[in-house]
């Protein structure tokens, strides 16, 4: 799917309250999820666990570098998540995936967008960063 030196670009959607990060691959045009978010959807932790369930061929870890440094992403061939069953969350994801986003990966100009990894803040250093930002507009209203 993704050779090492491919840089982190992704095609992304919000689902419900969800992002989902596609990639079509660039030589035979298969549509591959990132493993965790559509873990997310389903309401499973480990995407470990979902990669059990799919063919080997359908699953493909892949390093990328972030802003905190390399990350290990497991991507998941979209086509094979039909092989788990009875799933209403993933039911649905097809549906909105079919009606709404397929249309829009064949005909969107843009081929990839690149994602950036959120960063992560503890409650303490948010608190601090607030008070620079209150600061600094009391600053300019002065």
């Amino acid at each position: 799917m993704l050779d090492s030196n491919t840089p982190a670009k992704f095609i992304s959607f919000l689902y419900e309250n969800y992002l989902v990060r596609f990639h079509i691959h660039s030589v035979n045009g298969t549509l591959w999820v990132a493993g965790k978010d559509i873990c997310n959807i389903l309401h499973i932790t480990n995407p470990s666990y979902v990669a059990k369930m799919l063919p080997k061929e359908s699953v493909c870890k892949h390093k990328i570098q972030t802003i905190k440094g390399y990350q290990n992403i497991l991507w998941f061939k979209v086509d094979s998540l039909s092989c788990i069953k009875n799933n209403l969350y993933l039911q649905s994801f097809f549906y909105w995936l079919d009606t709404q986003i397929k249309s829009k990966l064949t005909t969107t100009t843009e081929s990839s967008v690149v994602l950036r990894e959120p960063i992560l803040v503890e409650r303490s250093d948010l608190k601090a960063l607030l008070n620079i930002v209150k600061n600094l507009t009391q600053q300019l209203e002065l």
